[in-house]
């Protein structure tokens, strides 16, 4: 097993631009975006309520989801190659859409371990986090691991990583722009 924890975090062009934009239309379309309910049970945030908190929405998006699929097969078998009890994945979450609006404080170090997808009925650990960038026409916004690793993902792009501790990683503010990306948990 590759102990660099860098291995790890895989970058792919997840979907195209063209589809990227499409969603992103799709989104604002709707204009159900709200501001995170930082004191709610959904909240796995490790920050207080930031002066500009993120947005976030619901929307199903069937083709992203046979997109992530595939990803997902192709991390595990390129990847994890050599941990031969990790050869499936048994779900993953709906889709987390995000909007970090211009001003936004991004979001405090913090580890994908979340606990709340389940419910008693699905029941695990999420083990890896698809995190899905739908713009780069923003500034700030920078994707930080380990203190060190800053990562701007291109319009359509996706990280992979495992969800715990071992890959903290915190959004830096928005200075310019609205950011919007997507987050779903593997389990």
């Amino acid at each position: 097993m590759i102990t660099d924890l860098k291995h790890y975090l895989q970058k792919v062009q997840l979907i195209s631009k063209f589809k990227a934009d499409e969603i992103l239309h799709k989104l604002n379309t709707q204009n159900t975006w709200r501001d995170f309910d930082y004191e709610g049970p959904e909240n796995i945030c490790v920050q207080d309520n930031p002066l500009i908190p993120y947005q976030v929405t619901d929307m199903d998006e069937e083709d992203l989801s046979k997109s992530v699929d595939n990803a997902i097969d192709e991390y595990i078998k390129t990847y994890l190659q050599d941990i031969t009890w990790f050869t499936y994945w048994n779900g993953k979450t709906k889709f987390f859409w995000i909007r970090y609006p211009e001003g936004s404080d991004g979001m405090s170090t913090h580890a994908d371990h979340v606990r709340n997808i389940f419910d008693g009925e699905r029941r695990g650990i999420p083990t890896l986090t698809i995190l899905g960038s739908l713009n780069d026409n923003y500034s700030g916004g920078e994707l930080v691991f380990w203190e060190s690793e800053e990562i701007k993902p291109k319009k359509g792009e996706c990280l992979i990583f495992p969800s715990l501790f071992l890959f903290p990683h915190k959004v830096k503010p928005i200075t310019q722009g609205n950011r919007y990306s997507f987050v779903a948990w593997i389990w």
